[in-house]
């Protein structure tokens, strides 16, 4: 890290467990008008050759939370590693600076950012205020409010205000009211406040400031990819899903060449990846980007996360294609017809198909996406996607088995007894860990996968939620995402 004075009033902490360049936050960052000095903790966790060690640690505090072991997740003989990290900060940008004012800022621009940051900044906010009680410190990013996180971090008394939305329009209004001692702005949160209300959307359109990117060098030797945002929101309403129904807002494919010509220019970047919720949503808008890209000759490779339903667009892939994507990330979440129209998809196994033999054919990488579990699965649904699976595995780089995770925001939608599901997840959670980044093993053992994972099949609630053995049964491969040698550039 760059030799900086640390006497900033307004200290911002980039939270660990993030390859990937924390983009949300450069946009916050960029709207801030005020003197402020940036701390991240992946570098100096990779400094101290902690960072591994304090992802395990994290790990452990994210099944304590999930299983309702609260009191435990502050016991310091289980954090060895995060201790020595918080007791760095703390040393080196707070103890000589009393009254500064904190922000923690997780990324909310990647489905990659865990609960693991979320639990770890409040780890460190413990060990801030235990020493330095008076100093104000702010939560904010999808992770400080995701799924009522924000009335779990208030309650613990070690986080005084939660940004519950976009903070960039009233960054610099929470500090200036934070001076004078307290906070009133909508969609400000703290302890005492009775109503969850969450900040005015910002406008995302051709007047969006393009960020400065802090730390490149270091991000870019562990991923040497860039983020990007086209768009925010997503206007489909699949039936899992907490992002969708949000007002969808896009800049102009001029304006997303700017950034990218800016970037490649300034940062010496070529791969980039689309963080948008769906990035083909408007369709006339990234051909137009496409034919800027190639019309002027940018050499770039980049990606995104693709909607493939009934309107796929065989020419605007090509036209992609031609532009310089080269992977893309399918949600296609189940191989049963049934259940995809539960799900309100918009989609069908046969569209997928063809889509699947097309982008292969055009010479993608693909990653795909399925949910396990889902309200309403039978086993006849689970072989379905099991059967999809095994046919069409040669157009799919990499597979990932998500379970379905019931938010608060989703049980309206869903007639389940809520307090059978947490009784059972309580003592049987483990389907994360073995779905996660699994490829499956030879053909032959199809009966012996399907009948392992339902012989502890939740029958009452339709939801897989122990699976024994899945080290016989799966082949784990750990190269999805960025850490295959051979993966795209």
């Amino acid at each position: 890290m760059e030799k900086k004075k640390y006497d900033s009033e307004i200290v911002i902490i980039n939270p660990p467990f993030n390859r990937f360049v924390n983009l949300d936050m450069e946009y916050v960052l960029s709207y801030l008008n005020k003197n402020f000095q940036l701390v991240d903790l992946n570098i100096i966790a990779d400094e101290k050759k902690i960072f591994n060690s304090i992802l395990e640690e994290t790990k452990l505090l994210s099944r304590l939370t999930r299983e309702g072991n609260y009191k435990e997740i502050f016991d310091d003989k289980n954090l060895s590693k995060s201790t020595i990290l918080s007791e760095f900060f703390l040393n080196k940008f707070v103890k000589s600076n009393t009254k500064a004012l904190i922000f923690i800022i997780a990324d909310d621009s990647l489905s990659t950012i865990n609960k693991q940051s979320g639990l770890f900044s409040l780890f460190l906010s413990r060990y801030i205020k235990k020493r330095f009680p008076k100093i104000k410190i702010v939560f904010g990013g999808k992770e400080a409010y995701y799924k009522n996180n924000g009335k779990f971090f208030l309650k613990t008394g070690y986080v005084d205000y939660i940004i519950n939305g976009d903070s960039k329009k009233i960054i610099n209004d929470i500090i200036s009211q934070l001076k004078k001692g307290l906070v009133k702005k909508k969609g400000v949160l703290s302890k005492n406040s009775k109503k969850n209300l969450s900040t005015e959307s910002f406008e995302w359109c051709n007047k969006i400031k393009i960020p400065s990117i802090h730390n490149w060098k270091y991000y870019q030797k562990k991923i040497n990819i860039m983020p990007i945002s086209a768009s925010k929101g997503c206007p489909h309403i699949c039936n899992f899903c907490v992002e969708g129904r949000k007002k969808y807002r896009t800049r102009s494919a001029e304006n997303i060449y700017k950034e990218l010509k800016i970037r490649v220019e300034k940062y010496r970047v070529k791969n980039f990846f689309f963080t948008d919720l769906n990035f083909n949503v408007n369709k006339k808008n990234i051909k137009n980007l496409c034919n800027l890209i190639i019309k002027n000759k940018l050499k770039i490779n980049w990606g995104c996360q693709f909607r493939i339903d009934k309107t796929f667009d065989k020419e605007l892939i090509k036209k992609m294609r031609q532009a310089g994507c080269k992977f893309l990330f399918l949600g296609l979440e189940s191989g049963s017809d049934d259940l995809l129209q539960k799900m309100n998809k918009l989609s069908d196994t046969k569209t997928y198909i063809k889509a699947l033999q097309l982008l292969k054919k055009l010479g993608f990488w693909i990653h795909v996406n399925f949910i396990i579990g889902y309200p309403g699965e039978t086993k006849k649904d689970f072989i379905k996607t099991i059967e999809f699976v095994w046919k069409n595995e040669k157009y799919m780089d990499n597979i990932h088995f998500q379970p379905f995770m019931l938010f608060p925001e989703l049980r309206s939608r869903f007639n389940l007894d809520i307090e059978k599901i947490k009784l059972r997840s309580k003592k049987k959670n483990k389907i994360g860990n073995l779905y996660n980044n699994v490829r499956f093993a030879d053909i032959t053992q199809k009966e012996q996968i399907i009948n392992s994972i339902f012989k502890n099949y939740d029958n009452e609630t339709n939801n897989c939620i122990d699976i024994k053995d899945s080290n016989i049964l799966f082949k784990n491969k750990y190269d999805f995402g960025f850490k295959k040698k051979n993966f795209l550039f």
